[in-house]
């Protein structure tokens, strides 16, 4: 009231400055206001893709360290053919639900035992994670092969360890295939909303397995000029989060990512995870209110 009646009393100049710097008051402050919830939107989401990504990345690391413990183990036994490894294989790959498949191949690429009959005899010595580790010949490094199209029909991705004899020639490869099934139901687990995605890519730039599932993109090469997987290689970081077109789907994301990598592991070439959001659907409910707010400031200001 004592406001109105000074303002009653003041020259028409000074009314249209105080409703003027009230005006730019109010539109600060709104402005402020969403500036500040929008930078606490963006700040949350990238560290709940970075929690969701580490997620797979301890669980796949886990996995990969039982699997590396099991193969030393594998070829330290003397008696290396035969059924009674075969049902050995068996039984270790019921024990480890994150692998299909285990062999041991000879120097020559064929396949002396398995979990799986039907590949025991065949030659292999063209795959990769046979080839590589043949030319690595480092017994304490667990081979990653790009991810591929096994013979039983299931796009997958090897480990493999050399098999060094007794004179330190190379005598063969033990080597085990993931299981797809496992690593999706993994990484389906951490995802929060429809629009997020989460994958795990090979060092090479090739799509291991993204959820949900897209067949298009596995074994889609991401090494590429621009792609954020490039950038994140070339950081040299562990842990990197971008935003922007994504190669991969061409759409607007906010992506993070996290290197599978570690002393105990010494893979030869390590996995990168994948956590990423729409980046229109991140801001969906700030944008609801960037409207509702500035409609109401704009309706302040015309009355």
């Amino acid at each position: 009231f004592w406001l109105s009646e000074k303002l009653k009393r003041s020259s028409l100049f000074s009314q249209w400055l105080f409703l003027g710097i009230a005006l730019v008051y109010l539109g600060g402050s709104v402005a402020f206001s969403l500036v500040r919830e929008y930078q606490r939107v963006d700040s949350g989401e990238r560290e709940r893709l970075l929690a969701q990504a580490r997620v797979v990345q301890e669980n796949t690391a886990h996995n990969l360290t039982a699997i590396k413990q099991a193969l030393v183990q594998l070829r330290l036994q003397k008696k290396m053919t035969g059924q009674e490894v075969n049902e050995r294989l068996v039984t270790l790959t019921d024990a480890m639900p994150g692998v299909r498949t285990v062999a041991i191949l000879d120097a020559k690429g064929d396949v002396r035992a398995a979990n799986r009959p039907e590949i025991v005899g065949r030659n292999f010595i063209q795959r990769e994670y046979f080839s590589v580790p043949r030319r690595g010949g480092d017994a304490d490094t667990m081979y990653v092969s790009p991810p591929f199209r096994s013979s039983l029909g299931v796009f997958s991705l090897g480990v493999s360890m050399a098999i060094i004899g007794p004179r330190g020639e190379f005598a063969g490869v033990i080597t085990a295939t993931l299981d797809p099934r496992y690593f999706l139901a993994l990484m389906d687990s951490v995802r929060y909303a429809p629009d997020m995605r989460t994958s795990i890519v090979h060092w090479d730039g090739d799509v291991f397995m993204m959820a949900p599932a897209q067949a298009d993109l596995s074994g889609k090469n991401l090494n590429q000029p621009g792609a954020f997987f490039l950038q994140h290689k070339g950081s040299e970081r562990d842990t990197n989060v971008y935003v922007g077109k994504t190669y991969s789907t061409g759409d607007e994301r906010m992506v993070a990512l996290r290197t599978i990598q570690s002393p105990e592991l010494k893979l030869d070439k390590p996995l990168v995870v994948t956590a990423s959001r729409s980046a229109a659907e991140i801001i969906s409910a700030w944008r609801s209110d960037l409207v509702k707010q500035g409609g109401m400031a704009t309706l302040i200001g015309l009355l």
